[in-house]
């Protein structure tokens, strides 16, 4: 949980919130029977002042298989 935040916007064209704002914020991890991996990012805003009840948004992340999409490569100097 989250508080004494400064005053700002919910999203960059969004609802405001203010400075007695509280974020909570929840992380799960699920297998699932195919052999998938996903994190569930569940975040929480409460606002007394701009929001009539809670702004709650997740985000999703799967877990790639060993390798897949990772292909690192050194940083060169110009």
């Amino acid at each position: 949980m989250t508080t004494g935040i400064r005053a700002g916007y919910l999203r960059k064209n969004g609802y405001p919130y203010s400075d007695k704002t509280t974020v909570t914020e929840y992380y799960d991890r699920t297998n699932e029977t195919n052999g998938d991996s996903w994190v569930v990012v569940t975040t929480i805003v409460n606002d007394p002042v701009y929001l009539a009840q809670e702004f709650i948004t997740s985000t999703h992340f799967k877990k790639q298989a060993d390798a897949a999409g990772w292909n690192p490569q050194p940083c060169t100097a110009r």
